[in-house]
C-alpha cells in the first residue's frame, strides 16, 4: 500500500521540479536583471493652494482679481453733440492705429475699483485707419470707455435690433454684441459714414412715431420672434414700408424702407418677385452711382441667385465691381468679386 502510494506521487513531484526549474531559468536569464519597482506611484499628487490676500472693508475678491485695466478713452464727440463721439480728423501721429493696453488682472492692494472719466484719445490720421467701429449702447451700458471710432448712445431702440436694421442697409465686415451694446465694423470709411448718419432715423420706440418709425418699430418685432414667425405682422410690416416708402420727405428713409421691405420678402415670406421690385424701388430712389444704389443691387442679386435666376444675379454682381470699385474696401464689392 505504502509502495502505490509512493508511486501515485511521482509524477506529481516531476512536475514540481520541472516548474521550478523554468522559474529559475526564466529569472536568471541571459545577463542581469535590474528590477526597478516604482514604488511611489501610489502617492497622490500635492496640491499647492496659494493664500488669499484679506480684502479691504467693503471689498470683495472678485473686485480687485477681475478688473482689468485699459488705457482706451472715448473719443472726442463733435460739436453740438452729447451721445455721438467721434475722432479728430488731423494728420498727428500719421500711421499710428488706435490701441487699447489691457492689463493682465491686478493683485494690488485697492480700497475699490472706479472708473476714470473719459479722456480725449490721441490724434490719428483717420485715412490711415484699416477699420471703423460704431458703437450702440443703450442707456444701461456702463459708462467705462470702450475703444472704436464712433459711440451713439441710444434713446427709444435697443442697440441689438438697430444693429441688425444696418447690418442690412449698409453690410459691415461684422456684427456683435449684445442688449446692452452691439457693434457693427467697417473697413470703407463711407460705409462708415454713411451706417452712423442713418442710426438717428432708426433709434426709434416700437408704436410711435411717424409712419416709418411705426413700420422701423414692427420690423424690430419680427427680429424679436422667436423661431415661430407671425405672418400676418410681416404683412403688415411690409405694408407699413409700403406706406413709408410711397410717402414724401426724407430720400434716405424712403430708401431704407423699400431695402427692408425687400429683405421681409426674402427672409421671411420667401416673394422673390415682391423681393427683387423692392431693391428696384431702392435703386431709383437712391439714384445711379451711390452708396444706397450699390446695397440695392446688392440684394437684388441675392434674391435672384435665391429664385434661380443666376445670369441677372452676375449681371448685378459685374455691375457692382465695375461701377463701384471707388470703393475697395467695401464688404459688397470684396463679396461681389468673390462671388462672380
Amino acid at each position: 500500500m505504502r509502495s502505490n502510494w509512493r508511486i501515485l506521487r511521482q509524477p506529481w513531484l516531476q512536475f514540481r521540479r520541472i516548474g521550478c526549474g523554468l522559474l529559475v531559468a526564466l529569472s536568471a536569464g541571459c545577463s542581469d536583471v535590474d528590477w526597478n519597482w516604482d514604488t511611489t506611484w501610489w502617492d497622490p499628487p500635492k496640491r499647492t493652494v496659494r493664500p488669499i490676500r484679506p480684502t479691504q472693508p467693503g471689498e470683495s475678491q472678485r473686485d480687485f482679481a477681475y478688473a482689468p485695466k485699459t488705457t482706451g478713452q472715448y473719443l472726442a464727440p463733435p460739436a453740438g453733440s452729447n451721445n455721438v463721439q467721434n475722432e479728430p480728423l488731423t494728420n498727428a501721429n500719421a500711421g499710428a492705429p488706435a490701441s487699447t493696453d489691457l492689463a493682465p488682472p491686478s493683485h494690488d492692494p485697492a480700497p475699490s475699483v472706479t472708473h476714470a472719466p473719459p479722456q480725449p484719445s490721441p490724434a490719428v490720421n483717420v485715412a490711415a485707419q484699416a477699420f471703423y467701429q460704431l458703437y450702440l449702447a443703450s442707456s444701461q451700458a456702463s459708462e467705462q470707455p470702450v475703444p472704436g471710432t464712433a459711440r451713439v448712445i441710444l434713446s427709444a431702440a435697443g442697440p441689438r435690433s438697430v444693429a441688425s436694421a444696418l447690418e442690412v442697409l449698409y453690410p459691415p465686415m461684422g456684427r456683435s454684441g449684445s442688449d446692452v451694446e452691439s457693434y457693427l465694423i467697417y473697413e470703407q470709411r463711407e460705409e462708415f459714414d454713411a451706417a452712423r448718419a442713418m442710426v438717428s432715423a432708426l433709434d426709434v420706440a416700437s408704436g410711435g412715431g411717424g409712419v416709418f418709425e411705426t413700420a422701423v418699430g414692427m420690423y424690430y418685432a419680427i427680429l424679436d420672434q422667436d423661431a415661430s414667425v407671425n405672418r400676418e405682422l410681416v404683412k403688415s410690416c411690409q405694408a407699413k414700408l409700403g406706406e413709408a416708402q410711397a410717402a414724401g420727405g426724407d430720400r434716405l428713409r424712403k430708401w431704407a424702407a423699400a431695402i427692408l421691405k425687400g429683405r421681409l420678402a426674402t427672409e421671411f415670406t420667401y416673394d422673390y418677385p415682391q423681393a427683387i421690385a423692392a431693391f428696384d424701388d431702392a435703386a431709383r430712389i437712391a439714384g445711379p452711382g451711390t452708396l444706397e444704389d450699390m446695397v440695392a443691387k446688392w440684394w437684388a442679386a441675392d434674391a435672384l441667385r435665391m429664385e434661380g435666376g443666376r445670369a441677372k444675379a452676375k449681371r448685378h454682381l459685374e455691375d457692382i465691381v465695375q461701377t463701384y470699385s471707388k470703393y475697395p474696401q467695401s464688404q459688397i464689392v470684396r463679396r461681389a468679386k468673390a462671388a462672380l
